[in-house]
């Protein structure tokens, strides 16, 4: 057994979910071919555990963005709706235009507050997409891009595409393909 097999045989996590990546991951024929590329492309200053951690912990984020997404909506919309409310009655109310100023100056800082501080804000540009099905799978792949990106100064599409397909299954022929349109795509909208 290799030291990046024996790496993700010796990790014991709690999460059932990380379990089951992992135990794909060993099950998976590319995985040390995976790793040397990666390796190799990295240097010396990555370790297995610190790939298989990173790995896991982007698997994981990603799979909680739609559910992350779908809570900032229900809080936005909350806060909307309290905020509305106060509002209609400031201007059903006897206040002067200083003390109306005053109440919607503050609603509008609670609304910049809240899209400031999201729950959102760790996961890489472009992440979210209107396709709830391929939101996890988008900020996977572009969370491991930007990896690949800065530490091994290239984007390594197909071993991206490989740790996507471990992590979320497989979906399509190319799965390289799929990578490289996600960041693609992120590209093209920030242009």
């Amino acid at each position: 057994m290799t030291a990046f097999k024996q790496e993700l045989e010796n990790w014991r996590p709690r999460s059932s979910a990380i379990k089951t990546l992992l135990q794909r991951w060993r099950d998976d024929d590319r995985a040390e071919d995976i790793w040397r590329k990666v390796a190799k492309a990295a240097g010396a200053n990555l370790t297995p555990s610190e790939f298989i951690h990173l790995v896991a912990r982007t698997a994981m984020a990603a799979r909680a963005l739609p559910a992350r997404i779908k809570r900032q909506k229900l809080e936005t919309a909350a806060t909307r709706a309290g905020l509305g409310a106060q509002i209609f009655e400031a201007f059903a109310s006897d206040k002067s235009n200083l003390e109306l100023a005053e109440i919607l100056e503050e609603a509008a800082w609670q609304l910049r507050f809240r899209e400031q501080f999201t729950m959102l804000d760790n996961y890489p540009q472009g992440a979210r997409s209107r396709s709830q099905t391929s939101q996890s799978r988008r900020a996977f792949s572009l969370a491991l891009s930007d990896f690949f990106k800065e530490r091994c100064n290239k984007w390594m599409d197909n071993e991206a595409g490989v740790l996507l397909e471990i992590a979320f299954g497989p979906q399509g022929d190319d799965i390289s393909q799929e990578v490289r349109d996600y960041r693609r795509r992120r590209q093209k909208v920030g242009d």
